[in-house]
């Protein structure tokens, strides 16, 4: 199963409440690309009203900013892996990935500037979440732990006209991605 970033982790959220889906084998591998963990710009925008931070905000997040917050995703990832049992996140742990991505190049799609610009001075990112923030710590295999792939947060799922890769890009990631998951 792949996860882009918001089904990512729902995803991964489901097989925490699930891990049979995990540990009978129902689910063989779960990728999580640029999984959003919560998100730094959702947690600056919780107080503002206007600006065109809210509005990209509101178009990307949509009217229900609660479930990208940071802290209450995080906690309710804890309080999640904190109920499985050990052989259950082993399992987990085991079958887990994440592709992590940040674009410290422009150009990077016009949207993602003005959170881009806001981002940069603290993090590593993709335009959208921190890399850092895109795994959580002590489970699963990032498959870019050495070095995070250059793309915002479309480029390796989404297509033209919001993505800025063409889809051969996508292809070839998509082929090494699955060669590399499934040769392990």
């Amino acid at each position: 199963m792949i996860g882009n970033p918001q089904t990512g982790p729902d995803s991964l959220y489901t097989v925490i409440k699930f891990p049979h889906l995990i540990t009978e084998g129902k689910i063989a591998k779960l990728v999580l690309l640029q999984p959003a963990f919560g998100s730094p710009i959702a947690d600056r925008v919780q107080s503002m009203e206007n600006g065109k931070l809210f509005s990209f905000a509101k178009k990307h997040f949509g009217d229900d900013l609660s479930k990208f917050l940071t802290a209450p995703v995080l906690t309710m990832f804890s309080e999640g892996l904190a109920g499985l049992t050990q052989p259950e996140r082993f399992s987990l742990s085991e079958r887990l990935y994440y592709v992590r991505t940040a674009s410290s190049l422009l150009p990077l799609n016009a949207i993602f500037l003005v959170p881009y610009q806001m981002l940069r001075a603290q993090c590593e990112t993709d335009g959208i979440t921190c890399t850092a923030d895109q795994r959580l710590p002590g489970i699963g295999t990032d498959l870019t732990d050495r070095e995070t792939i250059s793309a915002d947060h479309w480029d390796l799922f989404a297509a033209s006209p919001k993505a800025d890769t063409p889809p051969s890009y996508r292809k070839a990631f998509t082929r090494a991605l699955l060669r590399t998951v499934f040769e392990r």
